[in-house]
C-alpha cells in the first residue's frame, strides 16, 4: 500500500539494516543511496542532535538542515518528472 520513493534512514542502525553500510554516519550521511528504485538518505537519529545543540556551521544540527534541503530537493526533483 505504501511505496516511498525517499526513505530517510535515521541514525547508523537504520543504515545498516536497511542497505547494509557499515561506515559510521557522520562518514556517509547527506550521501544518497539508490537501492530497488527508492533514494535512502541517511541522517542523524534525532537523539544525537538533542545532544549537541549547536547551530553552528558545520555542527550537527546545521549538517542535518542541510540533508532535509537535499531531501526537499529531490521530492521535488522527483514530483516534477
Amino acid at each position: 500500500m505504501v511505496n516511498p520513493k525517499i526513505i530517510l534512514l535515521t541514525g547508523a542502525t537504520a543504515m545498516k539494516t536497511l542497505v547494509g553500510i557499515k561506515q559510521g554516519i557522520t562518514k556517509v550521511r547527506g550521501q544518497w543511496i539508490e537501492k530497488d528504485d527508492r533514494f535512502y538518505m541517511p541522517i542523524f537519529h534525532p537523539a544525537y542532535l538533542l545532544r549537541n545543540q549547536s547551530k553552528d556551521k558545520g555542527s550537527p544540527k546545521w549538517l542535518m538542515w542541510q540533508d532535509i534541503q537535499a531531501v526537499r530537493s529531490k521530492l521535488d526533483e522527483l514530483q516534477s518528472s
